[in-house]
C-alpha cells in the first residue's frame, strides 16, 4: 500500500515539475502565439451587441450594435455598426487589414453627412469608438506582429495560476497612445486572456479591460459574452455583452464590406431582409 501510495507521489511530482520546466521554456511570444491558436478560427463572426456607456457622473446610456467580421490569413475585414438609439443610428466603423503588406484602412461613415466614407487612418482605431472607452484595435484579433513580448513575474488568484506579459509595438506610430504598453493576463488553463491594463507613452495606466462570462461554444472554444473597461483617466466605463453570436457565411458577405452597401444603408437593415437581400445578390 505504501508503495503504491509512493508510486503515484512519485508520478505527480514529474508531471508538476515536467509542466513547469516545460511553462518556463514557453517564451513570451510563444505563450501569445498558443492563445491566438486556441481562439476562434471562424472565418465568419455575426454578433448583436449591447454597449452601455457609464460617465463620470454615473448617468448610463446605451446603444445596440451589430458587428460583422470576415477573417482569413490574407485579410481581415470588420464593420461595426449602431442600430440604436435612433440619433446615432447607421454610423459605422469599417476596418480591413492586409496580413500580407501589413497595412490598415479605417473609414467611418456618418449617415447625416452627404460624403460618403471618411477614411480615418490612425484615428479611426483611437479610443472612443462611438463614445465608449474601446478601439477598433479591442475587437480585431491580437497583431502579433506589430508588438514584442516579455514575461513578467507568474501571478495567482483564487488558486488560479496566470502568466503575466508585457505587450510594447515596434513602432509606436502604428498604436494608439493607449497601447504604448500593454500588460495581459492570461489564464494557464485554458490560455485565456483575462484582463489587459493599457498604458501611454508616459507609463500611465489609462484603462483596464476584464472578459467574463466565458462559454464554451460549438467549436470547444471559450468566448467571454461580457467585457468590461474601466477608463482611470476620465473615470468612464463600457460594459458591452453579448446578446447573438453566430459563425455563418449567410451573416456575413463580402458585399457588406463594400461602401455603396453602407452608403445604401443596407447595414441598417433587419436581419432577415438583409440575409434576403444577400441571398438574391450572390445568384
Amino acid at each position: 500500500m505504501k508503495s503504491q501510495f509512493r508510486k503515484i507521489v512519485y508520478i505527480f511530482l514529474f508531471v508538476f515539475h515536467s509542466a513547469t520546466a516545460e511553462d518556463k521554456n514557453l517564451t513570451a511570444q510563444q505563450i501569445i502565439q498558443n492563445v491566438i491558436n486556441q481562439q476562434v478560427k471562424e472565418p465568419y463572426i455575426y454578433q448583436e451587441l449591447v454597449m452601455l456607456l457609464i460617465d463620470n457622473k454615473q448617468k448610463k446610456d446605451t446603444r445596440k450594435l451589430r458587428f460583422y467580421c470576415k477573417s482569413s490569413d490574407t485579410e481581415t475585414k470588420m464593420l461595426l455598426a449602431i442600430d440604436s438609439p435612433e440619433e446615432t443610428r447607421g454610423v459605422a466603423l469599417r476596418a480591413k487589414i492586409d496580413h500580407l503588406k501589413q497595412t490598415e484602412q479605417y473609414h467611418l461613415y456618418l449617415p447625416n453627412l452627404d460624403k460618403g466614407l471618411l477614411k480615418t487612418g490612425i484615428a479611426g482605431r483611437s479610443d472612443n469608438i462611438f463614445g465608449s472607452d474601446l478601439s477598433a484595435l479591442d475587437f480585431l484579433p491580437e497583431q502579433i506582429e506589430k508588438f514584442t513580448y516579455k514575461k513578467l513575474k507568474n501571478s495567482i488568484i483564487e488558486d488560479v495560476e496566470y502568466w503575466n506579459i508585457e505587450a510594447s509595438p515596434i513602432v509606436k506610430e502604428d498604436v494608439p497612445d493607449s497601447y504604448s504598453k500593454r500588460i495581459l493576463q492570461i489564464k494557464k488553463d485554458h490560455l485565456l486572456i483575462t484582463q489587459i491594463k493599457y498604458f501611454n507613452n508616459q507609463n500611465q495606466l489609462i484603462k483596464t479591460k476584464t472578459s467574463h462570462e466565458y462559454k464554451k461554444i460549438i467549436s470547444g472554444h471559450w468566448q467571454p459574452s461580457m467585457i468590461l473597461v474601466e477608463n482611470h483617466q476620465k473615470k468612464h466605463k463600457t460594459l458591452v455583452k453579448t446578446e447573438k453570436h453566430l459563425y455563418s457565411a449567410d451573416y456575413v458577405n463580402d458585399a457588406i464590406f463594400t461602401d455603396n452597401w453602407i452608403k445604401n444603408n443596407n447595414h441598417l437593415m433587419p436581419t432577415e431582409e438583409m440575409l434576403y437581400k444577400l441571398g438574391n445578390n450572390s445568384k
